[in-house]
């Protein structure tokens, strides 16, 4: 396969992050941070596995896994670190207001 195609492929993962991210998010938030990583890095690895198979349907599943995959992981760590910073915390907004 070209570099071309593997190129589109990453813009593809790309594209796909930023579509499947607000699809997913209310789902994450619930979930917890262990099913969370559970569910991202297995599907990253499966991702990796699909995208080596080298074919133009393979590196499309790859693609959608790696995207999915990274979109659960980037949100949950987003937002674990969010709940965990005393500046996104609710005592920090109700003092800050007085």
């Amino acid at each position: 396969m070209s570099t071309l195609v593997f190129g589109l492929a990453m813009m593809g993962y790309s594209l796909g992050l930023v579509l499947v991210q607000p699809l997913v998010a209310q789902r994450v938030e619930r979930m917890s941070y262990a099913a969370a990583m559970m569910i991202g890095f297995g599907c990253l690895a499966a991702g990796m596995v699909a995208f080596a198979g080298g074919n133009g349907v393979t590196v499309v599943a790859g693609v959608a896994a790696l995207g999915a995959g990274n979109a659960v992981l980037f949100l949950k760590n987003d937002l674990e670190a969010l709940a965990r910073s005393r500046r996104s915390s609710r005592r920090s907004r109700r003092s800050a207001t007085r």
